[in-house]
């Protein structure tokens, strides 16, 4: 009897045992469940066949399958015909080791005919101790191959552009090595690319004390456009180039080198230098030019001059004394243009100081104390419009000097001539003498200076207008 109680009793604790491993396994397969169906990632069964068994809802609606479609889906029904290889490779593996060495990327196909890309890790499961199927878990990396798909084909872009530049790139470290340049060096200078990278960029210099010089600039601007330079091409010869470079900074703005392009201009500078000496050539022709066309109006006054000498008629001779001022005058620009700096632009101040100069030696003896000032600083005008200009402030100061100062011994002509932001000319020549006499229209007068002043304000495009307040104004705007 006490035999049957104690079996009783045994019975009854290995029944308690088991029934506390079942509510373990339940435990177990429900934290299971948990994990898989709540997953971020997809999570699959297959057995060693490929046959799906199962699979989360995350690996379901990354291809777009519903739980009953599982049963119906081999893992070749989803790959890529040329990674079906890869698979049973990869498949092969953990079934001889029981897990994967490294994780796989696998392109899939999805239900609706579109794409995702995963990759996995699997593990060999087992049932009744023996290899049942595999267990594995999927990342989506579909966003990340596309990116790194778009940085290839962005970087084979910058390749094929970086191989076909006519300029030179090149890029340096903080001690002036050559880290890359483009291969285009070699048709520049014979050099090729790994005969440069590695070397001071000094060894290419011409001179290499003017590589400081550079330097100094790019550190003081920290960016240089067209900057030239001379360097050295394999053969030794010298290239000229024109140089922009900026530096290079990392995340924490410590400096790296310095990255730029090279152009070679060695042919724009020969050609550059062709037109120089051919417009030195053509400046000393000019020169000549407006020296000879003075030294012939010279000769012109020189002989009217000496003719005048016979005339005793007073009129005649002041009609040839006004003609050598009038030559005098456009002598004077000739003169002008033959001394100054630029041949196409005549200094209008000079020009009057000069010739108002001239003009009071020659009246002077008939006049009492005469002042001329000027204003005309910064005023120049090409030829075009200074032989017009010139004569206009000859006729003008010549008949003030005639006519305005009759019976005063002393009196003032005030000449002031700018230029505005339009680039419109004001030319005034003032005196406060006696004035034009009363009802005199000069547009219509019978006298040649008035005459021809009116002619020349047309010939140059501008307008005149007299004012006869204390004395006599003129101004001309062209």
């Amino acid at each position: 009897m006490k035999d049957k109680n104690r079996e009783r009793e045994r019975l009854a604790k290995e029944l308690e045992k088991a029934k506390k491993k079942l509510e373990e396994l339940e435990d177990w397969e429900g934290r299971y469940k948990a994990l898989f169906d709540r997953s971020l990632y997809c999570v699959f069964v297959h057995d060693l066949e490929g046959n799906y068994i199962d699979a989360n809802k995350v690996a379901l609606n990354l291809l777009g399958y519903k739980k009953q479609d599982i049963p119906h889906l081999n893992f070749t029904s989803l790959l890529d015909e040329e990674q079906i290889p890869l698979v049973k490779k990869t498949l092969a593996e953990i079934i001889k080791s029981g897990c994967q060495n490294e994780p796989t990327k696998y392109k899939l196909k999805r239900k609706d005919g579109g794409y995702a890309w995963v990759e996995t890790d699997a593990t060999l499961i087992y049932k009744k101790g023996e290899p049942f199927g595999i267990l594995g878990i999927a990342r989506d990396i579909t966003e990340y191959k596309k990116t790194e798909r778009a940085l290839r084909e962005s970087e084979e872009k910058y390749r094929k552009i970086f191989e076909s530049l006519t300029d030179v790139y090149y890029r340096t470290d903080r001690e002036g090595i050559v880290t890359e340049i483009s291969p285009s060096v070699y048709k520049q200078s014979g050099w090729d690319p790994e005969d440069v990278v590695g070397h001071p960029v000094t060894d290419f210099y011409r001179d290499p004390s003017s590589r400081d010089i550079f330097a100094n600039t790019l550190k003081e601007k920290g960016v240089i456009n067209d900057y030239e330079l001379q360097l050295l091409a394999k053969d030794k010869k010298v290239i000229e180039v024109s140089v922009s470079s900026h530096n290079v900074f990392d995340d924490q703005g410590q400096a790296l080198g310095v990255e730029g392009v090279l152009r070679d201009i060695t042919t724009r500078k020969q050609a550059d230098e062709q037109i120089k000496a051919s417009l030195r050539e053509k400046e000393v022709m000019l020169r000549e030019i407006h020296h000879r066309v003075k030294n012939n109006m010279q000769i012109i006054l020189s002989l009217l001059r000496i003719q005048s000498r016979t005339i005793k008629d007073r009129r005649t001779r002041e009609m040839f004394k006004q003609s050598q001022n009038r030559i005098r005058s456009m002598a004077l620009i000739h003169e002008a243009l033959y001394k100054s700096k630029d041949l196409a632009m005549i200094d209008i101040a000079d020009y009057i100081s000069r010739m108002t100069t001239h003009l009071l030696s020659i009246y002077k003896k008939d006049l009492g104390e005469i002042e001329i000032k000027q204003k005309a600083e910064g005023v120049f005008l090409d030829i075009n419009r200074a032989i017009p200009c010139g004569l206009i402030i000859s006729e003008l100061v010549s008949n003030c000097l005639k006519h305005a100062f009759t019976g005063k011994k002393e009196g003032q002509i005030t000449i002031r001539m700018a230029t505005d932001k339009k680039g419109i000319n004001r030319l005034v020549v003032k005196d406060n003498g006696t004035g034009l006499p009363e009802g005199l229209a000069y547009r219509e007068a019978e006298t040649l200076g008035l005459q021809l002043v009116t002619d020349l304000v047309q010939q140059i495009n501008g307008s005149i207008e007299l004012k006869k307040t204390h004395g006599t104004e003129f101004i001309v705007k062209f």
